[in-house]
């Protein structure tokens, strides 16, 4: 609904007010047209009174006319309370675990503490797959949930993995070893930025980066050579960054299930 449809009772705004509306990064609404003052920029973002009825003015691309819809005037931590939040909760717990046992001794950890660290991440990423489609069936999914799943995923794809391999094996490249494992953490990094603005029907833009870090560790633990560790980290980061598809998880069951006599 424009402006100037949101009510036939207001008056009609000048041609100078319609300007100033669709060309000021900021505006302020009054009491006398919609309520509580609120003000407004070009891409939607709201500031309003708490517990006040505010409205949100969106304005889709510059030149178009504004758009009124109610606001959420408040936010409490207890409506984020859910069960996918707790998942993904415990997923950064698991990746921060990994990261103790990685730097508790002060040393190269042994393999038997690698694998420790890989299981760890194993349990970060099971608990990752399942969160989405858990908020998803019961319908508390949400941008609070996104966000948090999101930085969750730097640190226990990203950072834990990174710092695990350097520790373990690719410490003895020096210069060049410690690149390869910031390349990891980055690229792990760009690629969680990247998901929610390049989005495939029935596949991932890139490699996703709890499979990247899975891989990366599962090689780390039976890889020959370090060397063999090192080439398969930097090839991984180049692939979570990378356009090729790789299928989701519901598009790999559902042709299993195709093919299956």
């Amino acid at each position: 609904m424009s402006v100037v449809e949101r009510d036939s009772a207001l008056p009609s705004p000048r041609r100078n007010d319609v300007t100033q509306l669709r060309d000021n990064d900021a505006m302020t609404v009054p009491d006398a047209a919609v309520g509580p003052a609120v003000t407004t920029g070009r891409t939607g973002g709201l500031s309003a009174p708490s517990g006040a009825g505010g409205v949100t003015i969106e304005f889709p691309t510059p030149g178009q006319s504004a758009t009124i819809a109610p606001a959420r005037t408040e936010w409490a931590i207890h409506h984020e309370f859910t069960i996918a939040n707790a998942l993904t909760t415990a997923s950064l717990a698991a990746g921060f675990a990994a990261l103790l046992v990685t730097v508790e001794t002060g040393s190269a950890p042994s393999a038997g503490r690698l694998r420790i660290v890989v299981a760890l991440i194993c349990v970060a990423a099971i608990l990752d797959a399942v969160d989405g489609p858990i908020a998803r069936r019961r319908r508390t999914a949400g941008a609070f949930g996104c966000n948090l799943d999101s930085l969750a995923d730097v640190v226990s794809f990203g950072a834990v993995p990174a710092v695990a391999l350097y520790a373990a094996q690719l410490s003895r490249f020096s210069v060049i070893g410690a690149l390869v494992s910031a390349a990891f953490c980055t690229c792990a990094a760009w690629r969680l930025a990247r998901f929610p603005l390049c989005k495939r029907s029935g596949s991932f833009v890139g490699c996703p980066v709890p499979a990247a870090a899975v891989i990366a560790g599962v090689v780390a633990t039976v890889a020959s050579s370090a060397f063999g560790t090192l080439i398969a980290v930097g090839a991984l980061s180049c692939l979570m960054v990378a356009t090729l598809p790789f299928p989701t998880w519901s598009r790999l069951l559902t042709t299993y299930r195709e093919r299956k006599p």
